[in-house]
């Protein structure tokens, strides 16, 4: 997974099938794992957001092991591995399990 997040850039448009399936991604990022309850947290979910969405590292994966619980980390090491073997239909799978099974966090 370290090498993953330090490997991703929107230059390798072959991480997600198309930008619909990015956009996806970061909304179920945004409104099921960032919850501002946990203010850190929320802040290592919001860099990997930013991550996925921009042109440099915002967030390594040491950090996110570090701040974000057991329990999402599972979900994120999911989607990693969808996203190292390119498995788009197991990744919109992911989005579609995650926005069923995981509550909606507060705003931001």
């Amino acid at each position: 997974m370290t090498a993953l997040l330090s490997e991703w850039s929107p230059s390798r448009p072959d991480w997600f099938r198309d930008e619909h399936q990015l956009e996806r991604v970061l909304g179920a990022l945004h409104s099921r794992f960032a919850d501002v309850r946990d203010q850190e947290e929320c802040r290592y979910l919001m860099r990997l957001w930013w991550h996925l969405d921009s042109l440099c590292q915002q967030v390594s994966y040491k950090e996110l092991h570090e701040f974000v619980s057991a329990q999402k980390m599972r979900r994120l090491d999911q989607l990693f591995d969808l996203m190292a073997a390119r498995n788009y239909d197991a990744i919109d799978s992911w989005v579609a399990r995650s926005t069923r099974e995981m509550i909606e966090t507060l705003d931001r």
